[in-house]
């Protein structure tokens, strides 16, 4: 019996949500000086949703000000002064070398203003957020939904991936109890392993099916790395169902090849495998 095929579908953790729909998350550290949007505005590409500030870039940025001030002074002067004369080349290194820092400084300060990479409506908003409050990169800020067709993302196992086919079958099934059942196709399957999930709702650190072991990514960001080797899904909605208001938890349940039980513990331990050659 364990060699008999008896399994034909595959189950996919998935969210149904817009094509285009936007995490926003700040790019730089700092203080909550200015809320301009709240859950429900519309807004456009470019928007400020957040001014923040920051008293350690403006310090550091003054600093810098005023030492290029000073060594354009010493250039000005230097035919008239031998020792600024012999020193030239330095000052002019110095001179390029501050003028990158405050191109840098003024760029990390562009950033404290929290803009919306998309247009659309801001369906879901960080209600902590308010003036005086120090916040990381890591801060979640605004949800913003735009256009575009209906979608499912999810993350399927490496076993089930290699049971896909091309442009399979499947229906999308709601956590929501008596939500309708969403028809899709597959679209795309990541040929890497996904190196984090990008889709904390389907995080078991948020209650979602995918195992996950949280670390400490780049910039205060944390990242959900997968316990097991997990690949990117994409698929289409195959009908004109409306947008969720925010993207919708559940399961993507796939047409896939026959698969034994014998069949799927070898594909178990070759995984295990290949991993463990570094291939």
């Amino acid at each position: 019996l364990a060699v008999v095929p008896w399994s034909q579908t595959v189950s996919i953790p998935a969210v149904l949500e817009a094509s285009e729909l936007a995490r926003v998350y700040p790019q730089q550290a700092g203080v909550v000086a200015e809320v301009r949007v709240r859950q429900g505005d519309r807004v456009v590409a470019g928007d400020a949703l957040v001014v923040m500030v920051s008293d350690d870039i403006t310090h550091r940025l003054r600093l810098a000000e005023r030492r290029l001030a000073l060594i354009r002074m010493r250039l000005e002067r230097r035919s008239a002064d031998s020792q600024d004369r012999a020193k030239s080349l330095t000052l002019e290194q110095e001179l390029r070398s501050l003028n990158s820092e405050i191109d840098g400084l003024k760029r990390e300060s562009e950033n404290l203003t929290i803009k919306a990479p998309v247009a659309g409506e801001v369906v879901e908003f960080n209600r902590d957020l308010h003036v005086g409050r120090s916040i990381s990169r890591a801060e979640f800020v605004a949800l913003i939904k735009g256009a575009g067709q209906l979608v499912a993302r999810g993350y399927v196992s490496e076993q089930d991936a290699a049971r896909l086919n091309p442009s399979s079958q499947a229906v999308f099934i709601s956590d929501i109890p008596g939500a309708q059942h969403v028809g899709l196709k597959l679209k795309d399957v990541a040929r890497s392993a996904a190196g984090s999930i990008d889709m904390p709702e389907l995080a078991s650190h948020y209650g979602g099916e995918v195992a996950v072991r949280p670390q400490a990514g780049p910039g205060g960001h944390r990242r959900l790395t997968p316990v097991d080797a997990r690949y990117l899904a994409v698929l289409d909605a195959q009908s004109d169902s409306p947008l969720p208001a925010m993207s919708v938890r559940g399961v993507a349940i796939l047409d896939g090849a026959p698969q034994s039980l014998a069949a799927s513990a070898w594909r178990r331990v070759a995984a295990v495998l290949v991993r463990e050659s570094g291939f």
